[in-house]
């Protein structure tokens, strides 16, 4: 269960993604069993305070045992419930404090640890939330939908401030989301790591075999060089099954791309695209024609593409997959448009492809031909050129620029 609001959670009837994201986690969570239980959704300041004032009331009444994460968006407002939470601790109860900054000084003491958050709205760690164990299972989450200049700023009922949230008692919710806490309280206590990395949900079947899945390139490196010059909501990257450097180095570097600039990374796997069959099952096909998960990938019997989204999952990064069902960039620029693709990455051998790959329609000029989408052709050390327009080409951990890509592969490139 990725504890974020992603993209596809994010609709024109649920701008917020809230009702998507409970809805994602009741499937996930469920998993074929019997429904959710003890679930209420809330929409109202007053009711969701309310909560949280009964859940801290019963576990200062039954302190022996208990436990409490709560997140309060940052360490001024937990502040601002001194006297209350400096009770909880000294009863006692082990209490796991979440937010941006440094930890509250009443925080101190043997039940008592903070996490020190980065800002991400996007996530469930950096929102209200307080969940127990003990005495009594129960998680209440207040998701924050203010506009981004009131997050995190003043009272629950103050001027434009807006929450959706819910509450349930369901011991399923409860243990997922202790895991998940503990996880980030990890993170956020280890120099270098990132606590925005959701854990990799793949099956430890699947996670065994490794064998093309050589993803992070800058693990724990400054980004600021892979930052461009505009927003890019969704970057496309050429994959295959075959376990080639190239596309090991490619998707590596996609993946960086993608966290330096808060993007989506959609993997076009290449080898997929057949004369002869298609990748999708023949029932119902054109409900499988669209991004598909890690999940959704499986019973399509394309574990290695599984793998290579989780590897990328991990790494924090929203990500999917797209099975063409005919070769040529023709195709790929057509789904580009379908699926609103910001930018396109290919590998330098596309420059210049063989005469089979020619054939297939696998060129960067034909792409040129089908798509104004940005396109950049990225190299095995990373350096990103672009194919389309006057921009700088982008080089990790270096001040090089290049005014022109073309120029770059007149020279060898």
């Amino acid at each position: 269960m990725e504890w974020a609001i992603t993209k596809s959670d994010l609709s024109h009837d649920d701008k917020s993604g809230v009702v998507r994201f409970v809805e994602r986690m009741e499937r996930e969570l469920r998993n074929g069993g019997t429904p959710i239980e003890g679930f209420q959704f809330l929409n109202s300041p007053l009711e969701m305070l309310r909560f949280s004032r009964e859940i801290e009331e019963e576990i200062l009444a039954n302190p022996d045992g208990a436990d409490l994460y709560v997140g309060f968006q940052n360490s001024d407002k937990l502040a601002g419930e001194r006297i209350r939470y400096r009770q909880i601790v000294d009863a006692g109860v082990r209490l796991t404090g979440f937010g941006v900054g440094a930890a509250p000084d009443f925080l101190q003491g043997a039940h008592a640890r903070w996490a020190s958050l980065k800002p991400d709205r996007r996530l469930l760690v950096n929102q209200w939330f307080l969940v127990s164990s003990n005495p009594v299972p129960i998680a209440f989450v207040g998701w924050e939908t203010s506009p981004e200049d009131r997050f995190g700023k003043g009272g629950i009922t103050g001027e434009g401030k807006g929450f959706e949230g819910f509450v349930t008692a369901d011991p399923r919710v409860i243990t997922a989301l202790v895991e998940y806490l503990d996880h980030v309280f990890e993170g956020a206590n280890k120099p270098g790591d990132d606590v925005a990395d959701p854990p990799c949900e793949l099956p430890e079947c699947l996670l065994t075999e490794v064998e093309d899945d050589a993803v992070p390139v800058m693990m724990g490196r400054d980004h600021s060089s892979l930052v461009l010059d505009a927003p890019v909501r969704r970057i496309l990257a050429i994959t295959d099954l075959h376990g080639s450097p190239e596309f090991n180095g490619l998707r590596g570097w996609a993946t960086e791309l993608a966290i330096a600039n808060a993007s989506q990374l959609v993997l076009y796997e290449m080898s997929a695209a057949s004369y002869l069959v298609s990748p999708y099952p023949e029932d119902h096909r054109k409900q499988w024609q669209r991004i598909l998960s890690w999940r959704d990938l499986l019973p399509l019997g394309r574990a290695p593409l599984a793998r290579q989204l989780a590897r990328i999952q991990a790494r924090g990064v929203d990500t999917g997959a797209i099975l063409p069902s005919t070769h040529g960039f023709r195709h790929l620029a057509d789904w580009a448009n379908r699926e609103d693709i910001d930018l396109i990455l290919l590998p330098v051998s596309l420059v210049r492809p063989g005469l089979l790959a020619r054939l297939r329609g696998y060129s960067l000029d034909s792409l040129l031909q089908h798509t104004n989408r940005r396109v950049m052709v990225v190299t095995d050390s990373g350096m990103m050129c672009a194919a389309n327009g006057k921009e700088p080409s982008v080089v990790p951990d270096s001040s090089v620029t290049i005014a022109d890509g073309r120029a770059a592969w007149a020279a060898g490139f």
